[in-house]
């Protein structure tokens, strides 16, 4: 009986000093990365036919941000295509007076 209770004592002593040795967790140390909350889309937007929401997004922590569209039909997230980046309405602006321009 004796060599166990020392057995498990030895265990509990080891144990409490392991865990002393371990640096307390803050909250500086939690926020010096911040992708651990992970990462917003930027720049959302209306498509002009108000099919699709627009927005920039990295979701896989790639150099740059790409564009993606929430297809409203579909219901899904989609990457959205090169040639849908250059006929995208601009993030902010204001129509003219028959709507048909941004500026």
């Amino acid at each position: 009986m004796r060599p166990r209770f020392a057995l498990y004592a030895a265990l509990l002593l080891l144990g409490g000093l392991q865990a002393q040795a371990r640096s307390e967790l803050t909250v500086e140390k939690i926020m010096a990365d911040p992708k651990w909350i992970g990462v917003s889309p930027s720049r959302i937007r209306w498509a002009e036919d108000g099919t699709a929401i627009y927005f920039r997004w990295n979701p896989t922590g790639a150099a740059e941000n790409s564009l993606f569209k929430y297809d409203l039909a579909q219901g899904k997230i989609i990457r959205a295509g090169k040639e849908e980046t250059t006929w995208l309405p601009p993030v902010s602006g204001d129509y003219s007076r028959a709507p048909v321009f941004c500026l």
